[in-house]
């Protein structure tokens, strides 16, 4: 009973992670859009 506890709770662990890791890449791509579109900006 306790591995299936452990196993359980590594997974939502899991699941959990995957979403904060893509937040991250969400926002840390956003934050880097400004920089990008002045670089374009630039080599016009």
């Amino acid at each position: 009973m306790k591995k299936n506890i452990e196993m359980f709770l590594m997974k939502q662990l899991e699941k959990s992670a995957e979403k904060e890791a893509k937040k991250a890449k969400i926002v840390f791509g956003a934050k880097k859009l400004p920089t990008a579109f002045k670089n374009v900006k630039h080599e016009n």
